[in-house]
């Protein structure tokens, strides 16, 4: 019976955020549906999504939510460092239970007074061979380094990559709506 009612608990996450996906094309209201569930669920003491720049070869923080978290809004780093680079270049998710002896781990907060990274969680978020970004739990139960959990992290991970995807569709289109083909210069529809 208890596993039914998990099934079913797990359908309805799913059902919402599809739904979420399908109502709205803006990136960030789907991110936030997907980070309140990732909460809901795993109660890390931070998590966040971070996005991949393709031109400056950088992840950044684009969503966070836990301690620290205006510290770290807009924060970069190389694409190649860290747990969330390796997550992204590996293409695997990323799973460290000690991360007081991981050298892999970034201090990226000044002054990381009463903060301490204890455990990570990283899942990649790609869309075919094309790097999107990485979700990342700090400092999660137990419970979420189980394999069901990482699989369903993974799931949230997918969704979060089509929702960066989508939202990148529609600036293209937005942006080719207002500049003329011929001469790459803006047409009368921005003006």
């Amino acid at each position: 019976m208890m596993k039914n009612r998990a099934e079913n608990d797990l359908l309805k996450t799913v059902h919402k955020i599809a739904s979420t996906l399908t109502s709205t094309l803006k990136e960030d209201d789907i991110l936030d549906v997907i980070l309140n569930l990732v909460g809901t669920i795993f109660h890390p003491q931070n998590w966040s999504i971070l996005l991949y720049d393709e031109e400056k070869k950088e992840l950044s923080f684009k969503i966070v939510v836990g301690e620290k978290a205006d510290e770290l809004k807009d924060v970069s780093f190389p694409a190649d460092q860290g747990v969330a680079g390796l997550c992204l270049t590996t293409r695997e998710t990323v799973v460290i239970r000690d991360a007081s002896k991981d050298e892999r781990v970034l201090d990226l907060i000044d002054g990381n007074e009463g903060f301490t990274v204890k455990s990570i969680i990283a899942v990649p978020m790609y869309s075919k061979n094309k790097p999107l970004g990485v979700v990342e739990l700090v400092n999660a139960g137990e419970d979420c380094f189980e394999k069901e959990n990482l699989e369903l992290l993974q799931i949230f991970a997918d969704f979060a990559s089509i929702a960066v995807e989508n939202a990148g569709y529609v600036k293209t289109i937005e942006i080719k709506s207002m500049i003329d083909d011929c001469t790459e210069l803006y047409n009368s529809r921005y003006m």
